[in-house]
């Protein structure tokens, strides 16, 4: 299962950018060359940040490009626990993005939304996952399950 997400997907940054826009020509105006083109240069960064999720009979694999330039591999062998939940973003996150690094919940690297896949590995890290694919991953994980179980 393969799972591709951009961040243009989150209907809070159409309500960001204008807002920048507005906030850079009333406030800076076009003193600045520099702060003038933050705006179109934040446009630019988030067309680019994707999160792609893979769940693979390896393990399950996470890439936040631009942050991580290949996919960070969770192999089955070290998680003890993944799951489906709902979480708050802002409040237990800080937001949408690479987020978590002081919190106790652990990592997260989402892009929209308030569900997630929760894997907590062996050596005590948590990794939240955003997703918009929660029956999908709910009936795979299901499978995987029943498929351990019978070894």
């Amino acid at each position: 299962m393969i799972e591709k997400q951009h961040f243009f997907q989150n209907k809070i940054i159409w309500i960001l950018i204008p807002c920048i826009f507005i906030f850079n020509a009333l406030v800076v105006g076009a003193v600045d060359i520099t702060v003038s083109i933050a705006p179109i240069f934040l446009i630019v960064l988030f067309s680019f940040i994707r999160l792609v999720t893979i769940i693979s009979k390896e393990g399950i694999s996470y890439q936040f490009f631009p942050f991580h330039l290949k996919p960070q591999l969770m192999k089955w062998e070290d998680i003890s626990k993944a799951y489906i939940r709902e979480y708050k973003p802002v409040a237990e996150y800080g937001g949408w993005g690479v987020r978590g690094f002081f919190s106790s919940s652990g990592r997260a690297y989402n892009v929209s939304g308030n569900v997630g896949l929760q894997v907590e590995l062996k050596n005590g890290k948590k990794i939240l996952i955003g997703t918009q694919k929660q029956e999908t991953i709910e009936e795979l994980l299901a499978r995987i399950n029943k498929s351990v179980s019978k070894q």
